[in-house]
């Protein structure tokens, strides 16, 4: 039969162009480690809403406008 192809299923694709994308995946795997301790030290140090805090609406207005 001329003129039809049969078409490779995407996952097939990804599959063969996986290996291809090594050089990449280990950096984003060590980013997103380093970046998750980051974060978990950061909220650990200064927490969202610290015990005994109180707010007041009117500051918090002021600094989001300043921000």
């Amino acid at each position: 039969m001329r003129g039809q192809r049969e078409q490779v299923p995407q996952w097939a694709v990804l599959v063969l162009f996986l290996p291809c994308l090594w050089w990449l995946t280990v950096p984003l795997l060590v980013g997103y480690q380093l970046a998750c301790t980051a974060r978990r030290l950061a909220r650990r140090i200064f927490p969202v809403r610290p015990q005994g805090l109180v707010e007041d609406p009117r500051v918090l207005r002021v600094q989001r406008v300043r921000a």
